[in-house]
This record gives C-alpha cells, structure tokens and sequence, in this order.
C-alpha cells in the first residue's frame, strides 16, 4: 500500500514534530506514563525534555494524515478497509524496525523510541555515565530497547563514546 514509504515518511515527521513541542512532563498527555518510561531508562523527571507517548487513534484521526492515507488508497477496492490497514501495517512495520514501541497495550499507548529522547539517555546510563559526567549504577535494557536493531545501538553508542573523548 504504501511502496515508496511516503506515509511512512509523513507519519514519522508528525510524530517528531509532534516531539519536539513537548518540553516538559507537565504537557504530557499521559503524565504518568511518561514519568514511569523515564523511569526504565534513568532519567529524572525534570532532567530533559521528556520522550513522547501517543495513542494508535490520535495518529489514526489526525487529518493530514488521514488524507495522505487515504490518496494512497482511493484507487483500491476498499478504501476505508485500506486505509485502516495502511495505519495497521505502518505502525507495526515502526515497531519491528526499533522506531516504536507499545508501551501499554491496555491504553493502546505508543512511545517514540527516538535518539535524543530514548535511546542517548539509555545508552548514557547503561554505560554508567550521565550528563554532567558523573558515573552512576548501570541500568537494565527497558522492554522498549530491545527492539531496536543491535547495528542501531552499537553505531549510536560508538558515536557517544567518541562525542565523549572528544570533549575530554
């Protein structure tokens, strides 16, 4: 449905977007949540801007996307059916390739398993390190790294070590 990735591509830009105007835990919609996620990898509440949670049905029901969807289905035979499907198969194509994760299936809620937000606070602090340099105790993977591809992991966490010596 989606061969050159262009629904992907658009769902992934609204949800960074979407990221980036979240500044504090405060503008969570899903507070608790977001406090607990940050929990599982280290991070302190205030620390940082906080990583995002969204649900299937507020992507689901956003209008851009909804008509991105829906141009790229309207030739089939059954376009609502399709355009469901397109959501269906696009989330769960993020979620196998490491960009999403369900992270409560009871709400039916969604974290972004982004670099900034994610995946350099965990790699920071399952190394030992923090922010200001301080070495602090190793944490366990959260459920919501194992998904991300190994390649992914080791390139970013080599590219945080040499960030590192650099700065030193």
């Amino acid at each position: 449905l989606d061969s050159t990735f262009s629904f992907r591509d658009a769902v992934l830009n609204h949800l960074l977007d979407c990221e980036s105007e979240l500044q504090h835990i405060g503008s969570c919609l899903h507070q608790t949540a977001t406090e607990d996620c940050m929990d599982l990898y280290g991070a302190e509440a205030n620390s940082m801007p906080p990583p995002f949670l969204f649900t299937f049905q507020s992507i689901y029901s956003d209008a851009r996307l909804s008509s991105i969807a829906r141009s790229l289905v309207a030739s089939t035979n059954l376009p609502d059916a399709n355009m469901q499907r397109l959501f269906q198969k696009t989330f769960a194509a993020m979620s196998k390739d490491g960009l999403l994760s369900l992270y409560d299936p009871g709400e039916d809620l969604y974290l972004l398993v982004s670099c900034n937000r994610v995946l350099k606070p965990f790699l920071k602090r399952s190394k030992g390190m923090d922010d200001g340099g301080f070495v602090r105790p190793n944490i366990p993977e959260p459920f919501f790294i194992r998904s991300v591809p190994r390649k992914r992991l080791n390139e970013l966490a080599s590219y945080l070590a040499t960030q590192q010596s650099d700065s030193v």
